[in-house]
């Protein structure tokens, strides 16, 4: 069973499959009309679209970075 979990309207990104500069590999979402405090992202990987992290919470301003890991590394706002 195929199970995803985000609601919607969902905000959807691709990024370059081999970006050479960090300005391109870099996307941002608008957040700010969560009412619990926090965004919800998945990742798909590949030309098939592979869900690879289904459904992190991240912090209303805090930064996702996606490392080609199973968990996304999340900086909270001010903590860099």
């Amino acid at each position: 069973m195929d199970l995803q979990t985000y609601l919607t309207p969902a905000t959807k990104k691709t990024l370059p499959g081999a970006a050479g500069d960090k300005e391109s590999a870099k996307v941002c979402f608008p957040l700010w009309t969560r009412r619990d405090g926090f965004g919800v992202v998945s990742i798909f990987i590949g030309v098939e679209k592979v869900l690879y992290i289904e459904n992190d919470r991240i912090s209303l301003g805090a930064t996702g970075y996606f490392l080609n890991k199973p968990d996304l590394r999340v900086v909270e706002y001010g903590s860099e």
